[in-house]
């Protein structure tokens, strides 16, 4: 890549954050339900709500999850029926493949919401939203 290429990708970066949207990777099992692999697990409380504020605030939702094959089946069609919207299942955001020049296997975003993370998901999905309004400020400005 010279460096024309370099400076025309760092402007669609930037470009991209001017529309003040994250993109949020939201992990399924332990976040959005409760733990009950390989069955999917009852909804945490207003997790459906909430994720669908954030979408429709206009930031890219993408669900990780471990699950693959019938068992990602299984968690693409609970969301589905809960009405719980979403961009992409486990898949990078095109755009950003564009930018980038490549897919990596680790799924790229601004936010990562999981119950595994290092300190650990917060109780309410009330409280996840409220950081992810503070965490906004600090990443987009």
């Amino acid at each position: 890549m010279d460096i024309t290429e370099a400076l025309q990708k760092e402007k669609k970066i930037r470009m991209n954050r001017e529309k003040q949207h994250l993109i949020l990777v939201v992990d399924f099992d332990g976040t959005i339900c409760e733990h009950s692999f390989p069955e999917v697990g009852k909804m945490k409380p207003k997790a459906d709500h909430f994720i669908n504020k954030l979408f429709n605030e206009g930031h890219e939702i993408v669900i990780n999850t471990c699950r693959s094959g019938i068992y990602e089946g299984l968690a693409e069609t609970f969301l589905r029926e809960n009405k719980i919207h979403f961009h992409y299942i486990n898949s990078n955001m095109p755009h950003l493949i564009e930018q980038y020049g490549q897919d990596c296997r680790k799924i790229s975003g601004d936010i990562y919401i999981d119950d595994k993370c290092l300190m650990g998901l917060p109780d309410t999905w009330e409280e996840i939203y409220n950081i992810i309004q503070e965490k906004k400020k600090t990443i987009l400005g």
